[in-house]
């Protein structure tokens, strides 16, 4: 539920893509859907941070992940899993648990 507004650029866009069939949207849509877009509230974080997505993913695009670790703050990780779509492999869970642990400890 991020990146809304990229559809508006014709660029894949995060669930569930509000705007992809839309041709002139309705602005006050818009603005009301900035309200949701995961995209603004992630600009907030100050926290570490491990993001990972699954490069094939067909039904939350990679670039809207993308846009979300851009804006973010705080220390962060990326770990895209190139061979995943809408899932994640044990490893990428093992790999998330082991970011956690590593900051517990600090």
């Amino acid at each position: 539920m991020c990146d809304h507004e990229a559809a508006l650029k014709k660029v894949a866009c995060g669930w569930p893509h509000l705007f992809y069939q839309v041709e002139k949207p309705d602005q006050a849509e818009v603005e009301c859907m900035r309200y949701y877009d995961g995209v603004n509230f992630a600009k907030r974080i100050t926290v570490p941070g491990w993001y990972s997505f699954g490069y094939n993913d067909d039904v939350v695009a990679p670039t809207s992940m993308y846009a979300t670790y851009n804006v973010a703050g705080g220390e962060k990780v990326i770990s895209p899993y190139q061979q995943t779509g809408h899932f994640w492999y044990e490893e990428q869970y093992e790999e998330w648990f082991g970011f956690l642990l590593g900051k517990l400890k600090k």
